[in-house]
């Protein structure tokens, strides 16, 4: 009995391991796809500079040289105030395509004739009259959006972080320098942060698993050899004799993966809208 206890807590405590790692993987793609949508190969970190230009005046130049050069920004803002995280992504869009790889659940994206408007989309339903469209979200703990880059003027010190430039390798420099000559300077911002991969985890914990299950089969044949000799001196088979003492440990492992999955998907999962 008591070796029958110790490989249910064992499989219990891998299988939350592998669940956890799963999870945490899953959740970083789900924000990672966020972060990266609309990073085309013609995208550039960069920052703003102005000397003293009020916020609505920097809206109103970079908007007019944006529309001219049909060129895209965007930045992200993060408020981890509230239960769960949002991530907020600002845009002045002159190619409405440019988030188009986000799955949605629901509702559609801006067109070109909204992109100053207060219209917006999030991955909850807020209810509000604004939203547009659900975006997709792995378990539902953070929260993602996409408002217009006007609507975010109200926040302090919008233009005083990264920003993402989508634009023509050759208008590049001729945005740049129409910019500066305004008082907007922007400055290149390449750094990015990395994220670790846990994924060794997962791995580790199917092995572990693999090599419990082995251990106990031969700790249970090795502890039962008078027993194995006497139902082969009755005529037993090898496939009988073995999947004697094999089933019991693998349907009590199943059993242990399946019943720790499922109390840990009901907890982790609040909504259930990404797949």
């Amino acid at each position: 009995m008591k070796k029958y206890v110790i490989i249910i807590l064992i499989f219990i405590f891998t299988s939350a391991l592998a669940f956890n790692t799963f999870y945490q993987r899953e959740s970083y793609n789900n924000y990672n796809n966020f972060v990266k949508s609309g990073q085309t190969s013609n995208c550039k970190k960069i920052v703003l500079s102005t000397d003293g230009m009020k916020t609505n005046d920097i809206y109103n130049t970079l908007k007019n040289y944006l529309n001219k050069y049909n060129a895209n920004l965007y930045c992200m803002i993060v408020d981890d105030n509230s239960k769960s995280i949002l991530y907020a992504k600002y845009v002045y869009v002159s190619n409405v395509d440019l988030f188009h790889d986000l799955k949605l659940i629901s509702g559609r994206f801006y067109n070109l004739s909204e992109k100053e408007s207060n219209l917006f989309l999030s991955s909850k339903m807020t209810n509000d009259k604004n939203q547009i469209g659900r975006l997709a979200s792995f378990s539902g703990e953070n929260q993602f959006e996409i408002r217009t880059l006007k609507s975010g003027l109200n926040k302090a010190n919008l233009f005083d972080r990264s920003f993402y430039l989508q634009i023509e390798n050759s208008k590049l420099d001729k945005l740049i320098n129409d910019l500066k000559s305004v008082g907007i300077n922007i400055t290149d911002n390449q750094n990015d942060g990395t994220q670790t991969d846990y994924s060794f985890l997962l791995y580790i914990a199917v092995a572990v698993c693999i090599f419990v299950l082995v251990l106990f089969v031969f700790y249970d044949l090795l502890n039962s050899y008078k027993k194995i000799g006497i139902e082969k001196m009755l005529g037993y088979g090898k496939f009988n004799i073995w999947s004697k003492r094999v089933l019991p440990i693998m349907f009590l492992s199943l059993i242990s993966i399946v019943f720790t999955s499922v109390i840990l998907f009901l907890v982790k999962f609040k909504v259930i809208n990404y797949l």
